[in-house]
């Protein structure tokens, strides 16, 4: 049984357990027939949803399952998904909903696509429209924080967690608006995007993808990314050069050149010129001196062959 029949079981094990439970279901979905899908959401959003603590403890595996179910082409299942995501973030809380987005698209190959994809379509793409997001009361508060106590996980309900992030809510500027949309951002968001942008396998639909969301949420003369976030995905971007696929280029094209020398910006903003050119040449000199060090490598690997 799943709960067991041990009366004096602690609550807490008896969550987790169902926790539990929930992860291992998640992994069949991708493979399941049309109507056991159809059965497994019904399950979820019935079940599941009701046991906020339950989805909390199992949020990374639940996350793992329903972002490559976003790539169904069935609009009912679609709709569901979509649905059953948005009733996620509401319980779990914005900033823990889009930081297990983040996770999963920088750790798991197969959930990359359809992440930035949903990533690209809900996040709010300036602090103002984040704003709007916050007055229509679609940014939530987290009620639950996963602590390690003793070597065993709690869950504990952290009300000075929930004041200090209704604090952010309510004053919602630039440094909010990463908290709750872009959680850990030069580790955790800015490397996940240079998984995005990675050439390895056949990755072109991702390489787009991940292109879409810069170009519309992280222009590279806007203010979202410092100059050294930009250096590092501009070095990794470079990258796709080298694969000639037409449709990534056009993307890198845009995101690189399209608003950053026209006339008006020569003319009314030379800082954002100046940094989209030291960017592009910083991200050039980094990959350059990688390739001659390579290259210094692999000669002396010959040299010390040949002694």
């Amino acid at each position: 049984m799943l709960m067991g029949n041990d009366t004096n079981q602690n609550p807490y094990d008896r969550k987790s357990s169902v926790a539990l439970f929930f992860s291992g279901l998640f992994n069949f979905y991708q493979f399941a027939a049309f109507e056991v899908k159809q059965t497994f959401l019904d399950l979820i959003s019935f079940y599941l949803l009701k046991m906020k603590k339950e989805l909390v403890l199992s949020l990374p595996g639940f996350m793992l399952c329903m972002l490559p179910a976003l790539e169904d082409q069935n609009g009912e299942i679609l709709k569901k998904v979509e649905k059953i995501l948005i009733s996620t973030e509401a319980i779990v809380g914005t900033s823990e909903f889009y930081g297990e987005i983040w996770k999963a698209m920088l750790r798991t190959p197969r959930a990359r696509l359809s992440a930035i994809r949903y990533l690209d379509k809900r996040i709010p793409k300036n602090l103002k429209l984040a704003r709007d997001q916050r007055d229509r009361n679609l940014v939530y508060i987290p009620e639950y924080t996963i602590k390690i106590i003793n070597h065993e996980v709690t869950l504990e309900l952290d009300l000075e967690r929930q004041q200090r992030t209704r604090v952010m809510l309510e004053r919602m500027d630039q440094h909010d608006y990463f908290y709750f949309y872009y959680p850990n951002k030069t580790k955790l968001v800015i490397n996940a995007l240079i998984s995005g942008l990675s050439i390895v396998d056949n990755s072109n639909y991702v390489n787009r993808a991940t292109l879409d969301f810069l170009i519309s949420h992280m222009p590279i003369n806007g203010d979202i990314n410092s100059i050294s976030e930009n250096i590092r995905l501009v070095e990794c971007a470079s990258l796709a050069y080298t694969k000639k696929d037409f449709a990534t280029l056009n993307k890198l094209q845009n995101w690189l050149f399209e608003d950053s020398f026209g006339d008006e910006e020569i003319e009314g903003d030379n800082d954002c010129m100046h940094n989209t050119i030291v960017t592009i040449v910083e991200s050039q000199k980094r990959l350059f001196k990688k390739s001659m060090d390579l290259k210094k490598e692999n000669v002396k690997h010959i040299n010390t062959g040949l002694g």
